[in-house]
């Protein structure tokens, strides 16, 4: 998986009107993104510190596929993981 240039989790920050995002790590001194929207950039700041969870829990579902029975109920749990693999190979690139 791509690890982002400033470190999670990040924050939004409204200064005098200027919509920013920054890291809220000790030594992240970077500004993320700068002149936002602010619904964008709660969006954005959700999205990304979420990530990391999401990645987690697809890889359990795929955890869980994978105890299923082949051929259960006519179920092929074989192209469910093929699947479930292939997006998670997309997503962590």
């Amino acid at each position: 998986m791509k690890t982002p240039l400033n470190p999670l989790p990040w924050e939004t920050f409204d200064s005098a009107g200027n919509i920013t995002i920054e890291s809220s790590h000790p030594f992240g001194e970077d500004c993320v993104c700068m002149e936002l929207y602010k619904q964008d950039s709660e969006y954005l700041v959700q999205a990304c510190n979420n990530f990391p969870k999401a990645i987690e829990l697809i890889q359990e579902c795929r955890d869980f596929i994978n105890m299923i029975p082949n051929d259960r109920e006519g179920v092929n749990h074989y192209e469910i993981l093929k699947r479930v693999d292939e997006f998670l190979k997309e997503i962590e690139s």
